[in-house]
């Protein structure tokens, strides 16, 4: 009850629509209190495509980033933002899906992963395409990277029961006093002198067949170069707002999608 109290306090006043759930408890995964987020802000509301479950501070933060960054952003290219595309939100797995990483933020209801931007105009702005930088398929790939250290990582224990491979079977869920700590820490987040983002080192490529086409741009639908701006300009905001910010240049995984997560770290946020 404390922690849906809380979390009513948390979203009051914002400009969301949402439905409170039930707690989600399924082994490692869950949260106590989810919501299903059904659009951000207002005039207009941005709609979540399909709605989103997430916890609320995930959807706090998401309302503040559409204000400050993403509304405004767009508005400067003469256009608006009514609707996003949730490639996902909650879901019980690990990292990429494997048995072998760590549990993913998802299965926490604490990520919100976006594939695509649809404008006033009808038009689409998807991340696959448009990224200002273009994926670079010389960074090491999912396949390559080292396997998990035994001595600090405990998703590589095999699966207890007939629980999910590689997620530990908890003996109970966390006490009802983190959310309050997490709230708080939320709430100190922006004063806190030592947090600092760690960016990615982006790379311009050129690609010959990456060209602006002929003629003008209709009114109210971004050219490609505007676009490309839009995403990368959105993106980086999101890197003071979000504690994880993945996009094309992070992976393979990520080349089509943003995912936006909360999860907190000593110092640092990762921009990628």
């Amino acid at each position: 009850m404390a922690a849906l109290e809380q979390c009513t306090e948390l979203l009051d006043g914002l400009d969301l629509e949402y439905v409170h759930m039930k707690p989600i408890r399924r082994r490692a995964c869950g949260t106590y209190a989810p919501i299903k987020l059904k659009s951000i802000g207002k005039n207009p509301a941005v709609a979540v495509s399909p709605p989103a479950t997430v916890n609320c501070t995930v959807a706090a933060t998401l309302h503040k980033w559409f204000k400050t960054s993403v509304k405004p952003t767009a508005e400067a290219l003469g256009t608006q933002v009514v609707k996003i595309k949730n490639a996902a939100s909650y879901m019980c797995r690990n990292q990429y899906g494997r048995s072998d990483t760590k549990l993913s933020e998802h299965a926490r209801a604490n990520a919100l992963d976006i594939k695509a931007f649809v404008l006033a105009s009808g038009q689409t702005v998807p991340i696959l395409g448009n990224w200002p930088y273009g994926y670079r398929p010389e960074r090491p790939q999912l396949a390559d990277l080292p396997p998990p250290n035994p001595l600090r990582d405990h998703s590589s224990l095999p699966p207890a029961g007939n629980g999910t491979p590689g997620i530990k079977m908890l003996n109970k869920m966390p006490k009802d006093d983190q959310f309050s700590y997490e709230l708080e820490e939320l709430r100190n987040v922006a004063s806190n002198p030592f947090f600092k983002p760690v960016f990615a080192a982006p790379v311009e490529l050129t690609d010959p067949e990456d060209e602006e086409p002929e003629g003008p741009v209709p009114a109210g639908k971004l050219s490609r170069a505007e676009a490309k701006s839009f995403l990368k300009t959105i993106h980086g905001d999101a890197c003071k707002i979000f504690w994880t910010v993945l996009g094309p240049e992070a992976n393979a995984a990520h080349r089509d999608h943003f995912h936006l997560d909360m999860r907190k770290r000593r110092y640092v946020r990762i921009c990628q």
